[in-house]
């Protein structure tokens, strides 16, 4: 049997096709005719002389001279039309030679001919309601109305007998056939009013609609706003107890009498109060990133001793799965390097983390090297491969996992994993957008019931060593003998405690005198000229920005040059940078670092004027910063 041979059917260009056409068409014409209108005349016109030099031949083919001669007249007429239009011509003006033309030939026809039940008069019901798409409403009806006062004209010369004998003269025939051209210019009239109406309508909708999208834009950047501000004193407020909790624990690990076993507990404590400060910043982090103010603060590192640092953060967990967890660094790894130490720690703790998380069997390793950039002799690429044996991540989920609150979930079948693997599903995130900020990326590879790999590369400086780089915790200033006058200002008891604590264990003839009050400050600040002063950003009354910003305009020397030290739960950018422009000298974070502290104090006891001097073309530190 044989097979027919299947009949292609006819393409329809969809909307969205026409318009691309239509766009493409616009671009073509020069810059001054891409009106909606200019587009339409460019149809018409071209259209209609191919159509009246197709007649005009036509019509010389069938012996008739007379009408083929107005059809090239009319031809001429369109020619025109469209060459003083494409030479800048006004558009209302050219089409009005090539409607005129149109008319005349039409009319001139009918007149030839059977007058109004002439074949060529229905051209004229055509002609009328294409100015409605080129020109005005005023020159559209005036020109349909034209049309209609040449209507009634012929009618009256055929009523009259004034035309070829070959016209009727019928009274009821010419009737019907002036009220059936004169009905459609009215419709055709009417058709175009309605069009207009529902325009306007369609105007006035969107117009209402522009102004709800506004009106939601503006509702949606408020509430973007309070977000921010919810999440700055949310931040406050977990930080203030959390700067108790780290404090304490820095004053008990520098007890000289713990026992060993103690002294580990402590350090434990410590880091995961640090985890805990993580979380915090996760959700400050995710919120300026958005925004693009993900800050980055370099400085001198050691490299080794940090990543050994955050080995040794997630080996615990590590440790209670069962897991073979090792670190491999490369023998020619740099020691100091220049970078964001806090962030380059916060990556690789995340991901370290969410490897032991997932892995419940096998191992959990972080192999690292380093490769030199060519052209860029201070700079060097690094690498991190954090490789494990876990459940693995199907590889439609490679790219959305870097996508915020987006989690892995566990088969409900799999007997191997009964714990459910919760978080925040920010950590990939924000590890990604951190990578990003210092010119490196993350990318991961895995195989569902195999394990998964992340390769972070980051783009790092080399440095040489600081002069002095001591850990954190174990830091133990010598005490310093000097009598200090010193003033702590801040209105919660346990921070304000905490810090008095830790001044006096270095500085044991200090005088400390303490505020719970920006008022109070400004009063004890009057009667008082102290040494240095350790201000809290917010509080009740005035808030340490306002405090300073008032000793620094109103008081007199000396004690207006009073150096001052901002401890703030805040981090917010706007905060920090309210600090500097007080007048602050120095601003960090709580949960606040003990050996920096007494390090910027000391360094201010020492030399306030250096000091100064270097302080005031430096930003505002970080939390982060101060944690490190």
């Amino acid at each position: 049997m044989e097979q027919g041979i299947p009949i292609p059917k006819m393409a329809l260009m969809k909307p969205a096709q026409i318009y691309d056409f239509y766009s493409l068409l616009k671009r073509r014409f020069p810059q001054r005719i891409r009106l909606l209108q200019d587009f339409y005349f460019a149809c018409f016109v071209p259209v209609g002389l191919v159509l009246l030099l197709f007649l005009a031949g036509l019509l010389f083919h069938l012996g008739m001279e007379d009408d083929a001669r107005w059809a090239l007249m009319a031809a001429l007429g369109a020619s025109i039309s469209l060459v003083l239009w494409m030479r800048g011509y006004g558009r209302t003006k050219a089409y009005m030679i090539y409607h005129l033309s149109q008319l005349s030939l039409v009319i001139y026809s009918a007149a030839h001919g059977l007058g109004l039940l002439s074949p060529a008069l229905p051209w004229l019901t055509m002609m009328a309601i294409q100015p409605y798409f080129i020109l005005n409403r005023v020159w559209s009806h005036s020109l349909m109305a034209f049309g209609g006062v040449c209507v009634l004209v012929l009618c009256a010369v055929q009523s009259a007998g004034l035309l070829p004998p070959t016209a009727t003269t019928d009274p009821g025939i010419l009737l019907m056939a002036t009220l059936t051209y004169l009905g459609i210019h009215v419709t055709q009239g009417f058709v175009a009013f309605v069009y207009d109406l529902y325009y306007i309508h369609q105007i006035r909708h969107i117009h209402m609609r522009n102004e709800e999208l506004q009106q939601l834009t503006t509702e949606l950047q408020k509430a973007n706003s309070h977000k921010d501000r919810f999440l700055a004193m949310v931040s406050h407020d977990m930080r203030t107890p959390l700067n108790g909790v780290m404090g304490y624990l820095s004053l008990i690990h520098s007890q000289n009498s713990l026992d060993s076993e103690t002294r580990q507990y402590v350090h434990q404590a410590n880091t995961s109060a640090k985890h805990l400060l993580a979380v915090i910043n996760d959700l400050l982090d995710l919120s300026q990133s958005r925004v693009g103010n993900l800050a980055i603060h370099p400085t001198v590192v050691n490299l080794p001793q940090t990543l050994q640092w955050v080995f040794e953060t997630v080996m615990p967990q590590a440790r209670e799965a069962g897991l073979d967890y090792t670190l491999h660094l490369n023998n020619e790894l740099p020691v100091w390097v220049r970078m964001d130490g806090n962030r380059f720690a916060q990556i690789l703790i995340n991901l370290l983390g969410n490897a032991v998380k997932f892995t419940h069997k096998g191992h959990v390793r972080l192999f690292v090297k380093t490769a030199p950039i060519p052209d860029q002799p201070k700079m060097f690429l690094f690498q991190a491969e954090i490789d494990d044996t876990g459940i693995g991540i199907a590889p439609e989920l490679l790219n959305a996992i870097f996508d915020p609150f987006v989690q892995i979930k566990v088969q409900e079948d799999d007997t191997n994993y009964l714990k459910p693997h919760t978080g925040s599903g920010l950590g990939l995130t924000i590890s990604r957008n951190l990578a990003q900020a210092m010119d490196g990326d993350i990318v991961a590879s895995s195989v569902i019931g195999q394990g998964s790999t992340f390769v972070v590369r980051l783009v790092l400086g080399h440095a040489q060593a600081p002069l002095q780089a001591n850990d954190s915790l174990n830091f133990q200033m010598p005490s310093n003998n000097r009598a200090v006058k010193l003033l702590v200002v801040d209105d919660n008891p346990v921070n304000r405690k905490v810090l008095i604590t830790t001044l006096k264990r270095s500085f044991a003839n200090a005088q400390i005198d303490e505020a719970d009050s920006g008022l109070s400050a400004l009063e004890r600040l009057t009667h008082h000229l102290y040494d240095a002063v350790i201000m809290d950003l917010v509080m009740p009354d005035l808030d340490g920005a306002e405090v300073v910003r008032r000793l620094r305009a109103q008081f007199p020397e000396p004690m207006r040059s009073v150096p001052v030290l901002g401890l703030t739960a805040n981090l917010a950018a706007d905060a920090l940078t309210a600090c500097k422009t007080a007048g602050m000298n120095e601003v960090m974070g709580k949960p606040f670092d003990r050996q920096q502290l007494l390090q910027i104090l000391q360094k201010w006891l020492d030399d306030p004027e250096s000091t100064q001097t270097s302080a005031q073309g430096q930003l505002p530190m970080s939390a982060r910063e101060s944690t490190s």
